[in-house]
């Protein structure tokens, strides 16, 4: 039984996660986790498919695994490894350029794992627990988060995914006004770190018919890209 668990090809099951991670991971601020789960269980199921059908073609389940996971590097880690060449600069900048080139490795390695007659078990083996430590580091960053903050992040989600309220044209369009205190903490942070109270502040901003996010958060670290975000205009290069 055990050699059995040892011998299964997980380790496409358990990389495949690693992009899901990754993308919640910089983005868990603002999306539940339950959306991250749920893509995970999509992607597995995916593989699933891709591993059945792999496994019909070469009766080995080896094989098979080794087949999915190249379907795991090569669909899913495209992005990455784009993202680390591109700082060398030339060709490799422009999409149009590398995804040839990513076309052909992928077809050249689908070839050389289709052709190979090794058994595989020790690859197996080594790929299983090579995935596991891959994705255990963002794994451990993320149930940290979740286990730390989630908990208090949750209503601050919850508004932020709050579908908009449909608004009607009125005949007299009204004054708006924006006001973006940058880099000026929000009530509770300022009571609990600096033992101020601005109560005085924000009921003044709300008794002048100002609408006060009592627990807001900066959706980037940058004043621009955070502008861009909330006003919606084309993000600053």
């Amino acid at each position: 039984m055990l050699k059995r668990i040892t011998e299964f090809p997980y380790h496409a099951f358990v990389l495949a996660v690693h992009p899901v991670l990754g993308l919640f991971e910089n983005n868990e601020t603002k999306v539940p986790i339950s959306d991250a789960l749920g893509t995970m269980l999509y992607v597995e199921a995916v593989l699933v498919l891709v591993l059945g059908l792999c496994w019909w073609l070469t009766r080995r389940l080896a094989k098979a695994g080794l087949l999915t996971l190249l379907v795991v590097i090569f669909v899913l880690f495209y992005q990455h490894l784009f993202d680390l060449l591109t700082p060398f600069g030339g060709q490799f900048e422009e999409h149009v350029y590398f995804l040839p080139l990513w076309l052909v490795a992928a077809v050249l390695a689908f070839r050389v794992a289709a052709a190979s007659t090794a058994r595989l078990i020790t690859t197996t083996l080594v790929l299983n627990v090579g995935a596991l430590f891959f994705v255990a580091s963002p794994a451990l960053q993320v149930a940290h988060y979740q286990l730390k903050v989630g908990p208090e992040r949750g209503p601050a989600i919850a508004a932020i995914n709050r579908p908009v309220p449909e608004l009607k044209p009125s005949g007299q369009k009204p004054d708006i006004y924006y006001l973006v205190f940058d880099r000026y903490a929000r009530a509770d942070v300022l009571q609990q770190v600096y033992g101020y109270d601005n109560s005085e502040f924000l009921t003044a901003l709300g008794d002048r018919g100002f609408g006060v996010i009592e627990r807001s958060a900066a959706n980037y670290q940058r004043t621009s890209h955070s502008l861009a975000a909330s006003l919606n205009p084309p993000f600053p290069r």
